[in-house]
């Protein structure tokens, strides 16, 4: 039986929004169930949650945009808070981006292609400069977009347990600023919807090329 949500995406109907009451609550017991993770209520009133749906109104995706201190990112750095000062002293208008998530039986290139963009897109609508995001130690692809992108590393080690977490975790904490968002947004967008299976077999040699052409 074919993947009625494989049509959709090839469709492309789809978008980002914002989501409260009801679907609120789906959305974060979705992130709640893919990433293990309950966020307090009183995190994601600082901030706006948002969703990918598709022309139905089914969820496939997420993220959190937090506005407002205190971020859990750095909350969950178990080092002195001076230290961690020093480290974001020159750090401009700043906010968290959290909870992402794409679900698992919608994972595809153009799916992950999508989303990104969407999301990048939806972070240069801001005026804010800075944004700080936190990954696992063990996402490899992650880690190699990080190699490449050389955002400003805050901390990487075990962090401490926070409220809806189930365990401590080991993660790297950095900022990406947007000017950084945009070439990678720009570099996304320059292959297009229908080269998007680099977005999974390529992604990171693409990177590497383009990163080599800057220096060059």
């Amino acid at each position: 039986m074919a993947n009625p949500h494989k049509l959709q995406w090839e469709n492309e109907n789809y978008k980002l929004i914002d989501v409260t009451g009801a679907r609120l609550k789906e959305c974060l017991a979705s992130t709640y169930n893919v990433l293990g993770i309950k966020y307090p209520d009183e995190y994601i009133a600082r901030g706006t949650m948002y969703s990918l749906v598709d022309k139905n109104g089914n969820a496939f995706g997420g993220a959190i945009l937090v506005t407002q201190p205190p971020f859990r990112s750095l909350e969950s750095i178990p080092i002195d808070s001076n230290e961690i000062a020093g480290k974001i002293r020159k750090v401009r208008a700043m906010a968290e981006i959290n909870g992402i998530w794409l679900a698992e039986d919608t994972r595809s290139p153009f799916a992950s292609f999508m989303f990104w963009t969407l999301i990048l897109r939806k972070l240069l609508e801001t005026s804010i400069e800075d944004f700080l995001f936190t990954f696992d130690n063990s996402n490899e692809r992650m880690s190699a977009l990080v190699k490449w992108a050389s955002p400003r590393i805050i901390y990487s080690g075990r962090t401490k347990r926070l409220a809806g977490m189930k365990s401590p975790a080991i993660e790297t904490i950095a900022i990406v600023d947007r000017k950084l968002i945009a070439s990678f947004l720009d570099l996304i967008e320059g292959w297009g919807s229908d080269q998007a299976k680099v977005f999974d077999s390529e992604l990171i040699y693409r990177l590497q090329t383009n990163s080599r052409r800057r220096v060059a």
